[in-house]
């Protein structure tokens, strides 16, 4: 098993997510200084829809791997400015249960998604899947940009960057 290549390239691919996933850390820890918060989640989530529409162009190795490539730099660039959006915007009382209820939301959503996707790439293909993906990553996007108007209209400021 080991001598397959396969299971060699396997290893790479792995490595180079790990890889990008460290340099998203390194993103993420200038952004909240450049940019106010909802614009950092509009664009990570922006290059993730864009990486999985690289990656859905398929049929070239070098063009799907860049584009999971930059989906993993969009998740791990935009997962501490949701975090830290998530926390200030809960009362201290409540904060616990609202992130365990959002986790397990998204751990419900993901598998449920994973199991929708993996019908439809089974239906149409691997590169229908992965573009439906990016159409609606794309289309939510902008939806983080209505977050000061969310929290003005729920009695708190908007929230500026640490």
């Amino acid at each position: 098993l080991l001598d397959e290549p396969s299971f060699w390239l396997l290893g790479w691919l792995w490595a180079v997510v790990n890889l990008t996933g460290a340099l998203g850390g390194v993103f993420a820890e200038r952004f909240p200084t450049r940019w106010r918060r909802e614009y950092v989640l509009a664009g990570t989530c922006g290059l993730r829809a864009l990486g999985l529409g690289l990656a859905a162009l398929g049929g070239d190795f070098a063009l799907a791997l860049g584009g999971l490539v930059l989906m993993e730099l969009g998740i791990t660039a935009g997962q501490p400015a949701y975090q830290a959006w998530l926390n200030e915007g809960l009362d201290d009382a409540l904060r616990a249960t609202v992130l365990s209820v959002a986790n397990m939301s998204f751990t419900l959503g993901g598998a449920c998604g994973l199991l929708a996707i993996g019908e439809l790439a089974r239906a149409a293909g691997i590169p229908a899947a992965w573009g439906l993906c990016a159409l609606v990553i794309a289309v939510l996007a902008p939806a983080y940009l209505l977050l000061p108007g969310a929290a003005r209209a729920g009695g708190r400021a908007p929230t500026r960057p640490a």
